[in-house]
């Protein structure tokens, strides 16, 4: 289960927490009663769920996932609100008034709804950014296409050799964004592009890379269901790969399929992207004869 999935069990539980709270301090209407069993068990899940969101900030931290070492860094230089408070035990509940109940209760659940909407911003914006990055390099590869003959020439080579020379193209193309390319084996393993070896997640987190599923595939019909049955075995696999990533960050939410061909792919018969088991499959086309800027844009 990567970062991504475990705060999505994690953060739906913290959510029902906060819920239960401010439920509580909306109903409150009586002072001077003292706590009881409903307080003392709303307020140990408050401290749980902040302590258990907070370890998930530390656990970001030691991946080093983008924004996490500055939000830790934040949250241990401000006050810790469960540990601050008197957290009364179940034998001092009932000496406790309501008053001050009612006042620890917003405080805790004030200071986890903070820490919980930053865990889900930072997680949210690494996929964005991973994504925008992958968009580039895929961008940015074509528009090289048009302009440098040397690599034009290069990559007609390879297409003629064999599938895998455009797939190690391709995986040291991404390098230049950060990005390190892999597909999956029919044993659900990651393979990097460019070695054929297992992924090194060490040296993808020293660098401060990010993880990209691609699968790059030679075109010569043009036609979508071609284009489909070539793509059939690599995205079944991909779709049964499951994150494992412990040492770097990962795309997961999206799998690039990279149809090269020789010359441009009309869009009608590109597959759209579609979305399948939680994940966005989207066809790419890199054209390696492109037509000059005035007869098309890339």
């Amino acid at each position: 289960m990567d970062l991504h999935e475990q705060w999505e069990a994690l953060g739906s539980w913290v959510r029902a927490v906060e819920q239960r709270a401010w439920l509580y301090i909306q109903a409150f209407n009586n002072d001077k009663e003292q706590g009881g069993a409903v307080e003392l068990q709303l307020i140990n899940g408050l401290v749980s769920a902040y302590n258990s969101s907070f370890e998930f900030v530390e656990k970001c931290d030691e991946r080093d996932v983008k924004g996490f070492p500055e939000l830790l860094t934040r949250l241990r230089q401000s006050r810790r609100i469960p540990a601050e408070h008197f957290i009364p035990s179940q034998l001092e509940i009932g000496k406790v008034d309501k008053l001050y109940i009612k006042g620890l209760v917003r405080d805790l659940v004030i200071s986890l709804g903070l820490i919980e909407a930053d865990i889900t911003r930072l997680l949210a914006d690494v996929e964005v950014w991973i994504g925008g990055k992958t968009e580039l390099a895929l961008k940015h590869l074509q528009r090289l296409l048009v302009v440098d003959l040397h690599l034009k020439t290069k990559w007609k080579s390879a297409y003629h050799l064999r599938e895998t020379a455009c797939e190690r193209l391709g995986g040291a193309h991404f390098l230049w964004h950060g990005l390190w390319a892999f597909k999956v084996d029919t044993h659900g393993a990651r393979t990097d592009l460019v070695t054929y070896e297992p992924i090194d997640e060490r040296a993808v987190g020293a660098s401060g890379g990010a993880l990209v599923l691609t699968e790059w595939k030679k075109i010569d019909d043009p036609k979508r269901g071609a284009i489909e049955r070539v793509f059939a075995q690599a995205k079944g696999q991909a779709l049964n790969y499951v994150s494992g990533a412990l040492g770097a960050i990962e795309l997961k939410s999206v799998v690039h399929l990279v149809a090269v061909s020789l010359f441009p792919i009309p869009k009608a018969e590109l597959p759209p992207d579609t979305i399948e088991q939680g994940k966005t499959i989207r066809f790419v086309n890199i054209v390696l004869d492109p037509p000059a800027p005035s007869e098309g844009k890339y």
